[in-house]
């Protein structure tokens, strides 16, 4: 029978960056239930910041869940519900306003991990010194100039119904996951990537990847999570 995780170490950081007045990125960290979030609001759009609020806060309602599956059905309503909530702020502004933001969030339960998505916010795993994507970014390229930013085409309250995806698979002792919005994802490589989560606690992972960003200029709101799996696999 599965059973909860006891509590994964991790740790969690966001910064406005350098040439931003407004941080419009949002994290989670409940590592008490194995779940870790994070939110990104769209520029361009009316309140950013409000957005990606919404979705964290509709998370940190999740409830210590009682078997895997419920706590997936829990974070999809949040998400939902989220959706919903910027909706109807929105038809308040006006009728084409819009109010959306990015999410990313990881869960953990037992010898299971899963990741739902919305958007660009990425989720990737560090497994035996190899990074992989276990994202698929919500993006249309613009062809026509490719200096441009790509489009998010899904958010939570882009659109009246969410598309939520989902990825999952078995976790592995000595994993380590790193949750981002694209102010991360946009300014290094994964190898680079992978350079910087290897080897250190969740704490200096984090401080290393925002520092390192804020040295180089910042030019977007920047936001990383990083969660370690047990070294051991008592937890299975």
């Amino acid at each position: 029978m599965l059973r909860p995780v006891s509590e994964l170490p991790s740790f969690g950081r966001t910064h406005v960056g350098t040439r931003r007045a407004i941080n419009q990125d949002a994290l989670l960290i409940r590592a008490d239930i194995g779940l870790w979030a994070v939110a990104d609001g769209l520029g361009g759009h009316e309140a950013g910041e409000v957005a990606s609020a919404t979705v964290i806060e509709a998370l940190e309602d999740v409830l210590p869940p009682l078997s895997l599956g419920g706590l997936i059905d829990d974070v999809r309503d949040a998400l939902t519900g989220a959706n919903d909530k910027l909706r109807d702020r929105a038809r308040l502004l006006d009728d084409d306003a819009t109010i959306a933001s990015t999410a990313v969030a990881l869960m953990v339960y037992a010898n299971r991990y899963i990741c739902v998505w919305v958007g660009d916010s990425r989720a990737y795993l560090l497994r035996g010194g190899a990074l992989s994507l276990l994202t698929r970014d919500h993006v249309a390229l613009d062809l026509a100039d490719h200096t441009r930013p790509p489009l998010v085409t899904r958010a939570v309250g882009a659109d009246d119904r969410i598309e939520i995806d989902l990825v999952q698979g078995t976790l592995e002792p000595g994993d380590r996951f790193l949750l981002c919005s694209d102010g991360v994802s946009r300014v290094l490589t994964d190898g680079e990537l992978a350079a910087l989560l290897s080897g250190r606690p969740p704490r200096e992972t984090v401080d290393d990847i925002i520092e390192g960003i804020l040295v180089g200029g910042a030019p977007d709101n920047l936001t990383a999570v990083v969660v370690d799996s047990p070294l051991s696999g008592e937890e299975a």
